[in-house]
Order: structure tokens, then C-alpha cells, then sequence
């Protein structure tokens, strides 16, 4: 249910440097949501947003494991949201609970 997706992200300075992976705790439910709202099937959004069908099928699925932060921009945009109505950060595992007091709690 839970994945990770992979940015890009590139130094735009320096060509040279190599762009870096930056690996996200992800759940992209709410993809399938937004295209509902909006009446939009997959092949739709992706040619109204300029994106590959696969990444978006992708992305509906919680199957994507590299998205480019463009695309992601792009469908944002087709969308009228934001990148946290589309994506939610979720932890890989839950949290366990010992009971345990924190400090400064009350």
C-alpha cells in the first residue's frame, strides 16, 4: 500500500553535477480522488498535463517509484492543488506506542 518515490533534483547551476535522489515516504490515494472530482480519466490527465499515461497510471496505483518533479508540477497545475493534495507523507512503518512519557509533556 505505502511506497517511495524518488525526486530528482538537479544543481541548475552546474550542468555537470549529477542529479541527486531524494527518496520520499509516500501514498498517492488522493491522485484517484482529484481525477474524480475533476471528471478526468488517466489517458486524459496525462496528455492535458504533458506526462506518460504510465506514470500517472503509476501514481493512481501507489506503484510509482520515480516521478519527475515537473510532471508532478504539471498534473499539480492541470489539477488546480497543490503537491500536498496529491501526495501525503507517510511513514514506511507505524510508530510503536510503549507508553512511554515525553519529555516536556504533560
Amino acid at each position: 500500500m505505502y511506497g517511495h518515490i524518488i525526486a530528482f533534483q538537479q544543481n541548475v547551476l552546474s550542468c555537470a553535477t549529477p542529479p541527486r535522489l531524494i527518496e520520499i515516504p509516500w501514498s498517492a490515494s488522493h491522485l484517484v480522488e482529484l481525477m474524480l472530482r475533476h471528471q478526468l480519466k488517466t489517458a486524459e490527465l496525462a496528455r492535458l498535463a504533458h506526462v506518460n499515461r504510465s506514470t500517472v497510471a503509476a501514481l493512481t496505483r501507489d506503484r510509482a517509484t520515480r516521478v519527475d518533479l515537473a510532471a508532478l508540477e504539471r498534473i499539480c497545475t492541470v489539477l488546480g492543488c497543490g503537491l500536498g493534495d496529491l501526495l501525503e507523507i507517510v511513514p514506511d512503518e507505524p510508530q510503536r506506542n510503549d507508553d512511554k512519557p515525553v519529555a516536556g509533556a504533560t
